[in-house]
């Protein structure tokens, strides 16, 4: 009968575990990413895309067509991703 305790506690510890893992890595808050622009997309749409996202620009990264910004949260990410006129968003490690 000990040995189905400790393994209900087990699973239960497991469990909590595994909610507040995922509570975590979804949690809002600013997220720093690197937006990466396609070639011929002009400054006043980039602008307004990373507005419309949420975002502030912190910088430009004029070499690779791309700027650093805050978004609110990973969601906002994922959609700015999918935008035509964006080649990439990474997570800026800074």
């Amino acid at each position: 009968m000990k040995t189905y305790k400790i393994v209900a506690v087990l699973i239960g510890v497991a469990a909590l575990i595994g909610v507040f893992t995922v509570t975590i890595s979804a949690a809002p808050g600013p997220h720093r990413v690197i937006v990466g622009f396609h070639d011929g997309v002009n400054e006043p749409t980039k602008e307004r895309l990373v507005e419309r996202a949420g975002g502030v620009q912190i910088k430009e990264l004029d070499g690779i067509n791309a700027k650093v910004i805050y978004l609110p949260n990973k969601a906002a990410a994922a959609a700015l991703g999918n935008r035509m006129e964006v080649s990439f968003v990474e997570e800026d490690a800074y």
